[in-house]
């Protein structure tokens, strides 16, 4: 038996659901069973992105990173079982539990410094701890649709913002309000994620000052919309590498502190052209980087090819291939 536990929502985001998932299909289709999904989180978000061809879904009531979430999960487990945790709120009191009660295997940013038997950490920065960590770039859970060869980089500036699922203090209005007189006369689509807080106030900017920019509410996934353009403005999360893979020119800026050593990491190798934290920015920084990115095609293109060499081709078959392979004791 195979179970994922995951929970998606304004709390946690999307990002961690959405790499589960990418990753339990492969399983899916690997081993020819349906692994269980343990979630918390709304009918909205479970109805859009599990699919009940590849999973049997299970509601919790409970929260990962509590003392009654680890009970609950424990009722499915057995010795044999293989569970597949994503959560940033993990505790490892938890780890230590799950441990004794099955193979465990944890998706981790390692923001936490957790110790996971086995861990798998596609991020630029990760580092392996334990022999059988997954690590790097190879490992990474972006869906195979957004890995797209752009054919001529000189196309006209398409833009897309989005600050991912939650964008808790709503910085896309911010972005909207702040860079509308370079963006105002460019082709532009804003994403306002399924857990945003306030989807209104979003639109209403966005007819103000950016009224010609296309509104897409709560898509599925933001594969069309990442192919569609060839710059992005986006946040920390998941959206970055999607972006990264799908060969757009990336302007990062960091919602949470989890968030900015993903950001730095791209940064640093020169795969995207970090703002900073959200706090720290200003109009004058945001107006300046976005008209030098656009006056420099040169600059803009060594980016946008740095970033998609980062994510060559898609590792979630290979993920999961090395899991089955580890839980069946073929250490290969």
């Amino acid at each position: 038996m195979i179970l994922f536990r995951c929970d998606a929502g304004p709390e946690v985001g999307l990002g961690h659901l959405i790499r589960s998932v990418s990753l339990g299909i492969e399983i899916s289709k690997i081993t020819n069973c349906k692994p269980m999904f343990i979630i918390n989180s709304s009918d909205k978000i479970i109805s859009k992105y599990l699919d009940k061809k590849y999973f049997n879904i299970i509601r919790s009531s409970t929260k990962i990173g509590t003392d009654d979430d680890t009970k609950f999960i424990n009722n499915y487990t057995k010795k044999e079982y293989l569970l597949i945790v994503d959560s940033r709120f993990v505790r490892q009191k938890d780890i230590d539990n799950w441990v004794k009660c099955c193979f465990l295997v944890g998706i981790d940013d390692d923001i936490n410094k957790l110790n996971w038997p086995i861990i798998l950490n596609y991020n630029l920065y990760a580092e392996k701890k334990n022999y059988h960590d997954l690590i790097g770039p190879r490992y990474n859970l972006i869906n195979s649709n957004f890995f797209y060869k752009i054919k001529s980089n000189e196309r006209s500036h398409r833009v897309l913002i989005t600050m991912g699922g939650e964008d808790p203090v709503n910085l896309t209005s911010w972005i909207i309000k702040n860079g509308a007189e370079v963006l105002d006369r460019i082709d532009i689509r804003i994403i306002i994620g399924a857990a945003h807080p306030n989807i209104e106030r979003v639109k209403l900017d966005a007819y103000k000052y950016l009224p010609k920019a296309e509104i897409i509410e709560s898509p599925p996934n933001l594969v069309d919309h990442a192919i569609w353009s060839n710059f992005a403005i986006t946040a920390g999360g998941m959206s970055a590498y999607e972006l990264a893979a799908s060969g757009n020119t990336l302007l990062g800026i960091a919602l949470e502190n989890h968030q900015i050593p993903l950001l730095s990491s791209m940064n640093k190798v020169g795969a995207l052209e970090y703002l900073g934290e959200y706090k720290s920015i200003t109009k004058a920084k945001l107006i300046l980087s976005l008209r030098k990115l656009f006056d420099d095609s040169k600059k803009a293109d060594r980016l946008r090819n740095s970033a998609q060499k980062l994510f060559p081709k898609p590792g979630s078959h290979l993920a999961a291939t090395r899991i089955v392979d580890l839980w069946r004791g073929i250490f290969v």
